[in-house]
């Protein structure tokens, strides 16, 4: 526990060099400013860098090109919120918002803490803001974590064209690093009344079981998110590489 926003911020810049795998932050402009040659250093190490910018009365939209090369995806937040930064999920920076009347900072190289930070990001600043830059939209979606994934393709996975993924991860009983690629032929998330085509599910639809089963052709391997135990995977990163047609015309290139 810290009592300045400085050693907060410096040492979120350090959690952000540190990083291999993934960025989550909620900034505001100023802080967003003071970060961004790291998050760009973090991108260009390709690691997948969501930021959630929180705009106060006055701020005017950051366009596209103060996004690019720095983020993956941005959202915009109209309201105060915390400062969090959570690296790998493995490290934080934490920092009350404005209207607190505590004045201090939490500094975390913890995995379990880290986690309640990331939901908290989650489901209060990030899930409820609207998406106002993507990088590299028309190209492979990539994930850092696999909820995120398994709530946008859901309709995908239960559709008839096979979806192939690419999943960069631990195996969990070697704790050896792997990259897997091959089709996702099933997968447990959600509830089955939550199919509703909406992108913004509940906090009870985001509490289950999160995992998938991917063919690589000569294997299937359970997959799951961070901490997993019982899959073969622990998954870092998920790349979407075809969908039904497109596998065709990514053979042909």
């Amino acid at each position: 526990m810290v009592k300045r926003f400085d050693t907060v911020l410096e040492a979120a810049r350090t959690f952000v060099r540190d990083a291999d795998t993934q960025i989550h932050a909620t900034l505001t402009r100023d802080q967003f400013d003071a970060l961004r040659g790291d998050l760009a250093d973090a991108r260009d190490r390709g690691v997948t860098v969501n930021v959630t910018m929180l705009a106060r009365d006055g701020d005017e939209p950051l366009d596209d090109a103060e996004y690019e090369g720095a983020v993956s995806v941005a959202h915009r937040l109209s309201r105060p919120a915390p400062f969090v930064l959570t690296s790998d999920l493995r490290r934080t920076a934490f920092a009350p918002n404005p209207a607190a009347v505590e004045d201090y900072g939490l500094i975390l190289r913890n995995r379990s803490f880290t986690y309640v930070f990331f939901w908290h990001s989650l489901l209060f600043m990030w899930l409820p803001s609207r998406v106002v830059y993507e990088a590299d939209a028309a190209g492979p979606k990539r994930y850092a974590d696999i909820r995120q994934f398994l709530l946008e393709n859901r309709e995908r996975i239960r559709g008839d064209d096979p979806l192939h993924v690419e999943i960069e991860g631990r195996e969990t009983d070697s704790d050896r690093s792997v990259t897997i690629s091959g089709e996702v032929v099933d997968a447990e998330h959600l509830s089955e009344g939550d199919g509703d085509g909406d992108r913004a599910p509940t906090v009870m639809a985001l509490t289950g079981t999160a995992s998938m089963t991917v063919d690589d052709g000569e294997t299937r391997w359970t997959v799951g998110g961070w901490g997993a135990t019982y899959e073969d995977v622990e998954a870092n990163r998920i790349r979407v590489t075809g969908v039904g047609a497109e596998l065709g015309a990514e053979a042909a290139e």
